[in-house]
């Protein structure tokens, strides 16, 4: 999911492969929102731009390992409410 279009197409297309595919909009209420934009966020966790932005199917389908941004839930999941 992402707020623009174009990040949205952006993920999609990163394979490379030509396929067929279906944007869909949605409205979501939701509560507890972690926003990792926010630097001061990314400190508090800890987790770095590194780790977010890590090449995570290379690190899993390549290198057969976890990658490091999958553990980002598991850390936010730490902060108090």
């Amino acid at each position: 999911m992402s707020e623009e279009i174009d990040t949205a197409f952006a993920e999609y297309q990163q394979e490379l492969l030509v396929r067929p595919g279906t944007f869909c909009a949605y409205c979501l209420a939701m509560e507890n929102i972690v926003d990792l934009c926010d630097p001061a966020i990314r400190k508090a966790i800890p987790i770095t731009e590194e780790t977010l932005f890590c090449p995570w199917k290379e690190i899993l389908l390549v290198q057969k390992r976890k990658p490091p941004s999958w553990e980002v839930a598991e850390k936010v999941s730490t902060l108090k409410k």
